[in-house]
């Protein structure tokens, strides 16, 4: 007898229909769901922990931080681990949506002239 086939897509596309919205998690949730689609995406690409330490310039234990949603880790540390994943422009996409925060901040009055 054979093992059944694994199909990862089809069990990522329901596993993401029952999670909740990013409205309706806590911070600590969405950091633990951005480690483990770190995580995921290391794996994808066949890389070890320790490969994807060593070509993102951070100690081992920083990168299970990172995949264990850990908040108290640099972004920088979440960007280097992104680049060598191939990832570095979903984090470029959190640079836009910040620019259009300080825009609307600035019309709002908040930001000081200099």
């Amino acid at each position: 007898m054979g093992y059944p086939i694994y199909d990862a897509r089809k069990a990522l596309r329901e596993k993401r229909e029952r999670e909740l919205t990013s409205e309706e998690l806590s911070d600590e949730e969405i950091f633990k769901r951005v480690g483990r689609n770190i995580r995921l995406l290391r794996r994808f690409r066949r890389l070890t922990c320790k490969q994807t330490a060593l070509l993102a310039g951070i100690d081992r234990s920083t990168l299970y931080k990172i995949e264990r949603g850990h908040p108290r880790v640099s972004m920088g540390s979440y960007y280097d681990v992104l680049k060598v994943l191939g990832k570095e422009y979903d984090f470029l996409k959190l640079a836009e949506d910040m620019n259009g925060l300080y825009k609307m901040m600035d019309e709002m009055g908040y930001l000081r002239k200099t």
